[in-house]
């Protein structure tokens, strides 16, 4: 499905429109509210976030670049046209104040990453409230199982508790992500109570927070 600029110029239709290329229905909606609450303000050379939550199938991490730069180009044209009324020199600024930079596949890897590391900083300062905890792996596999995590990846996660080896890659989907602080929390209720793990919960947050402002963490939750 494509986009043309001659339909609207308003940016949540552009965004709309492009996105429409790659996602539709329920996940096309989605997307386009996350745009409008958390980046619409933002500058552009954010996007690279914008597009690291939505793309989450594989067909659609692969195509990352191509949808970070559809999103570039089409939001660029659009601060151009609002901005006709003023003097040329004018739009040239701020057409130069808000051109990004060339993406490229490093500055998406880098974007990855950081949500890696922030996930993984999440789970450890939970996991560090946990420790010590009596019959602790046995409690958080009966959780696990109530959990529809697919079983490759709960077997993935109680093998990063015990080791303390890296999560595969594969790991790293909102879904499962997701599924798997919800489990966490459980486990932080079972131990503490619901009160002490809201106040747990929150400042492991909060913490991650301030390292990675860029990841949103609470998108997870």
């Amino acid at each position: 499905m494509g986009w043309t600029m001659t339909l609207s110029n308003d940016p949540r239709s552009i965004v709309q429109r492009i996105l429409a290329k790659y996602l539709d229905g329920h996940d096309l909606e989605q997307a386009v509210e996350l745009w409008r609450f958390q980046y619409s303000k933002k500058p552009l050379q954010e996007l690279n976030y914008f597009v690291f939550e939505i793309a989450t199938s594989s067909t659609l991490r692969n195509l990352r670049n191509d949808i970070v730069q559809d999103l570039q180009q089409g939001l660029e044209y659009s601060e151009i046209d609002l901005s006709q009324t003023l003097a040329v020199k004018t739009v040239q600024a701020k057409h130069t104040a808000t051109q990004p930079e060339p993406v490229t596949q490093d500055t998406l890897n880098l974007v990855e990453a950081s949500h890696h590391q922030a996930l993984n900083g999440l789970f450890q300062q939970l996991l560090q409230y946990l420790k010590g905890q009596n019959e602790l792996l046995e409690v958080m596999q009966e959780h696990l199982q109530d959990s529809g995590i697919d079983v490759q990846y709960q077997l993935d996660f109680l093998h990063y508790v015990q080791s303390g080896e890296a999560l595969s890659p594969a790991f790293y989907q909102k879904k499962i992500l997701s599924q798997m602080l919800n489990t966490l929390y459980a486990v932080l209720c079972d131990y503490f109570g619901p009160m002490k793990s809201d106040r747990y919960m929150a400042q492991a947050i909060a913490q991650i927070d301030q390292q990675y402002p860029m990841v949103m963490i609470k998108q997870y939750l």
